[in-house]
C-alpha cells in the first residue's frame, strides 16, 4: 500500500518505508484524498453521458475516464507542489471552475426529468414565437384580401339585387319579365360572383401557406431542440434554477460539495503538520544547497584557469628562477 502511495504521490518509496508511521499514514491520507474527486468526476461524467446524453456506453466510460484523468493529473500536481501561496491561489481558481462544472453535471443527471420537462416548454416558447412571426408578416395580406372579398361580395350581391329589380320591373327598364336587359344584368352578377369566388379561393390558398409555413417553422424546431442538446439542457437546468427556489438550493448543495471535495487536497496538505519523512527531506534540500554553495566558494578561491595555459606555465617558471637567483646574490 505504502509502495502504491508513493507512486501516486511521486514520494520516494525507500526513504519513507524506513520512517515513522505517522509520515506513512500522512502519505496515504493525501493519496485517499486524491482519489475522492477522481472517483465523484468519473461517476458523474459517465451519469451524463451515458442517461442523459445518450451515448453509447463505450463513450460514457472513455469521457468518464478521460475527465478523471485530468482531474487526476491536477490535484498531483498538488500534491507534489511545495505548497507555495500562488499553487493555492491557482489551485482555488480552478477548483471554483470545477466545481461549477461539476455541480452542472450532476444536476444535469439527478434533475433529469424536471430538465426534460423544461425542454417541451422551452420548445413550446419558441414555436409560438416563430409561429408569432409568421402570423405578424402574413396580417396585412390576410386583412388586404379580406377587404377584397368584401368588396366583391358586395358587388356581387348589387349586381344580384339590380338582376331582381329589372325582372320584376321595380327599376331599370321597367319591364318586368327576362328581357335582353335582364339577361345583360345577369352577365354582370355572373361575373361578380366569379370574381368573389376567385378572391376567396386566393384566400383559402393564402391561408394554406401560411399553415404549411408554420408546420415547417415547427418541425424545424422540433427537430433543433434535442433531448440529448448538452447546451439546451444547460439552458433549461438555469431555467429551472432561477425560478424555482428547491432547484437553487440543491444546485448550491451540490455546489458546496464540489467545493469540499475539490479542496480536499490542498486542505490534508496545508492542515496537517509536517511529519519526520518531510523534516528529512527538507534538511536533504538544506544540506545539498550549503554541499553545493560550499563547492563554489571553494572553486573561486583555489581554482586559478590561467595555470592551464602553458606560456603562463613557462613565464611562471622563468619568474621562479629569476627570483631564485636574486636570492642567491
Amino acid at each position: 500500500m505504502t509502495k502504491f502511495s508513493c507512486f501516486i504521490t511521486g514520494e520516494d518509496h525507500n526513504l519513507l518505508r524506513s520512517d515513522t508511521p505517522k509520515s506513512k499514514q500522512k502519505v496515504a491520507a493525501l493519496t485517499t484524498a486524491l482519489f475522492v474527486p477522481v472517483a465523484f468526476w468519473f461517476i458523474s461524467t459517465f451519469l451524463l453521458t451515458y442517461h442523459v446524453l445518450g451515448e453509447p456506453l463505450w463513450i460514457a466510460l472513455s469521457a468518464g475516464l478521460i475527465s478523471s484523468f485530468f482531474i487526476f493529473l491536477i490535484e498531483r500536481i498538488i500534491i507534489m507542489s511545495n505548497g507555495s501561496k500562488a499553487m493555492i491561489i491557482f489551485r482555488v481558481l480552478v477548483g471554483f471552475v470545477i466545481a461549477a462544472l461539476g455541480s452542472l453535471s450532476i444536476d444535469e443527471v439527478l434533475f433529469k426529468a424536471d430538465v426534460d420537462q423544461q425542454l417541451v416548454v422551452l420548445e413550446q416558447e419558441k414555436v409560438n414565437a416563430e409561429l408569432e412571426v409568421i402570423d405578424l408578416k402574413s396580417d396585412d395580406k390576410l386583412t388586404r384580401m379580406n377587404q377584397q372579398i368584401d368588396q366583391k361580395y358586395e358587388q356581387w350581391q348589387t349586381a344580384v339585387g339590380k338582376v331582381q329589380s329589372e325582372a320584376d320591373g321595380s327599376s331599370g327598364s321597367g319591364h318586368s319579365g327576362v328581357g335582353d336587359i335582364t339577361k345583360l344584368k345577369q352577365q354582370h352578377a355572373n361575373n361578380a360572383e366569379g370574381d368573389y369566388q376567385a378572391a376567396q379561393s386566393e384566400l383559402i390558398n393564402l391561408q394554406n401557406q401560411i399553415a404549411a409555413d408554420k408546420q415547417g417553422a415547427k418541425t424545424k424546431i422540433e427537430e433543433s431542440f434535442s433531448q440529448h442538446a448538452l447546451l439546451h439542457r444547460i439552458q433549461a437546468l438555469f431555467d429551472l434554477i432561477l425560478t424555482n427556489n428547491y432547484m437553487l438550493t440543491a444546485y448550491i448543495f451540490f455546489t458546496v460539495l464540489f467545493l469540499a471535495m475539490e479542496f480536499l487536497v490542498v486542505f490534508l496538505k496545508v492542515a496537517l503538520p509536517k511529519t519526520n519523512y518531510e523534516r528529512r527531506k527538507d534538511a536533504m534540500e538544506v544540506v545539498g544547497e550549503r554541499r553545493i554553495n560550499r563547492l563554489i566558494s571553494h572553486d573561486e578561491l583555489v581554482y586559478q584557469p590561467d595555470q592551464a595555459n602553458p606560456k603562463v606555465k613557462k613565464a611562471n617558471r622563468v619568474l621562479e628562477g629569476i627570483s631564485t637567483n636574486s636570492i642567491l646574490f
